[in-house]
């Protein structure tokens, strides 16, 4: 759930980023005059930017941000204050996976992925994952073209097969990449993944459909066991970091247990087990 700016401080918005840009300014030790110099402006016309009495537009803002050197978590904490709630939406680079990312993902004690969202692309899955969803082994993809979990809960038929709520499942991934890629992702990108997906007879209807702020927010995945065919449900987590600050997103698979009910690990034998 995004935190929202209290009521109380609507309003001041421009009064609390410009206190918070003078902090930064000061712990660098520069003068308004210095950073004005930067940002090809007057030293009264910055001075209205610290004391809130000018709005500065988003160009100006990045600039500001620039010219200050702020690291993401600071750019992060300034974009919240402009707009009142904090909207990260992109996360992953294709190119990197570190070994921190890695190491946690690899000990998580269920199916875990970590993606290149909001395409969805598969940067690493850990052997659990793997076992359970071999449609979306990493090693399918190669270094410049990983895979793309859209396309292939579309196209192999494994995942309909293995996914009980599948339909629910890609419509909110499919939702998620036409909400979040507009001027994140290039157009030539997305149609490459549209293109890819269109064999599927639900994806034009998944692609023109709105999805009820209920069903963005179910985070049910129910999975068929392959040998006994019963009917398992997960808890499904969507995961970023705060502290140290990584980009790239994790997925992963909790087995969801009412209170009373035995862990799964002690009813489901195989792949289930854990």
């Amino acid at each position: 759930m995004m935190r929202a700016v209290p009521a109380e401080n609507h309003g001041s918005e421009q009064k609390m980023l410009g206190s918070y840009m003078q902090r930064q300014r000061l712990e660098l030790g520069l003068t308004q005059a210095q950073v004005a110099a930067l940002l090809f402006m007057s030293s009264s016309g910055f001075e209205k930017y610290e004391n809130g009495q000018r709005v500065p537009t988003v160009a100006a803002i990045r600039s500001w941000c620039a010219a200050l050197e702020l690291p993401r978590y600071k750019r992060r904490k300034v974009w919240s204050m402009v707009m009142g709630e904090d909207l990260t939406v992109a996360a992953g680079r294709l190119e990197v996976v570190t070994a921190a990312e890695l190491n946690l993902m690899n000990h998580m004690p269920g199916p875990a992925f970590l993606h290149r969202v909001p395409e969805y692309y598969v940067l690493a899955a850990n052997t659990r994952a793997v076992e359970m969803f071999p449609w979306l082994d990493p090693a399918l993809g190669t270094p410049d073209r990983p895979i793309n979990v859209i396309i292939q809960m579309m196209t192999d038929p494994r995942a309909r097969r293995a996914l009980v709520n599948w339909e629910a499942i890609v419509h909110r991934l499919i939702y998620i990449l036409k909400e979040n890629s507009l001027g994140i992702v290039p157009e030539a990108e997305i149609a490459v993944i549209r293109q890819a997906c269109q064999a599927n007879p639900y994806f034009d209807r998944m692609w023109d459909t709105a999805m009820p702020t209920t069903a963005y927010y179910d985070d049910t995945v129910i999975v068929r066991e392959p040998g006994s065919g019963e009917e398992i449900a997960f808890q499904m987590d969507s995961l970023r970091w705060a502290h140290p600050w990584r980009d790239i997103e994790m997925f992963s698979l909790t087995p969801r247990n009412t209170d009373g009910v035995p862990p799964l690990h002690e009813t489901v034998p195989g792949i289930f087990a854990w």
